[in-house]
């Protein structure tokens, strides 16, 4: 997020203040309910880069205090008002998976520090989101109708397309065709398989975790 404050600030691209403006104008106090922000109070550069800071002060906090679940739910606080107010930049898979991974990890902590134990329904829950997050965009390459999944040649174009690129995409476009094509296998076999292992006792689940 913080390399991506020139997109969201108020000269970005998309800049936070239009679009609480713009959604504002057309739908009025609802607006509020169908996209919840807590940058509805503010939106200037200020208000930005502190939300950031505390942010990340925050989430040092975690490693060291006890009151995770406080932490966790300030946290996905500021993270779903971004992805709200965010919009093109926040819109993706990952984002959404996320923030139901973070909604989840808030139970979680809380069952975990009240009574030492993780109800089963949600250590299925997470292993049923972690499944769905990849397995899906597994099944999205492999069904959709592009040759170069299949020549695997698509990470050739990925550092050109992909969301959000940096200038490390610069470098691993350049790098040989042979090695190009040795990454989007890779991508393959690791989104197709590890999920699979979810179905493969504790031992197959730990793995698939360090894995991914």
């Amino acid at each position: 997020v913080l390399w991506q404050f020139p997109l969201i600030s108020e000269a970005g691209l998309i800049p936070f203040k239009e679009f609480a403006n713009v959604t504002f104008q057309h739908e009025g106090w609802f607006s509020l309910l169908n996209f919840p922000s807590i940058f509805w109070i503010n939106q200037s550069n200020i208000f930005l880069k502190g939300v950031l800071i505390f942010a990340c002060f925050i989430s040092l906090m975690t490693l060291f205090s006890r009151k995770r679940t406080i932490y966790f739910a300030i946290l996905w606080l500021v993270y779903l008002s971004i992805s709200t107010f965010g919009r093109d930049l926040f819109q993706y898979p990952w984002d959404s998976f996320l923030l139901e991974m973070g909604f989840l990890s808030i139970i979680a902590i809380y069952y975990k520090n009240r009574f030492g134990l993780l109800p089963r329904l949600i250590v299925l829950a997470f292993g049923i989101l972690f499944f769905r997050q990849w397995f899906s965009m597994a099944m999205t390459k492999v069904l959709w109708s592009d040759s170069t999944w299949f020549d695997l040649t698509y990470m050739k174009y990925f550092w050109l397309n992909q969301p959000s690129p940096t200038s490390f995409a610069v470098d691993m476009y350049n790098l040989p065709m042979s090695i190009q094509k040795v990454i989007t296998l890779i991508t393959l076999i690791f989104e197709i398989g590890i999920p699979l292992l979810m179905f493969f006792g504790r031992r197959g689940r730990i793995f698939a975790f360090y894995m991914s």
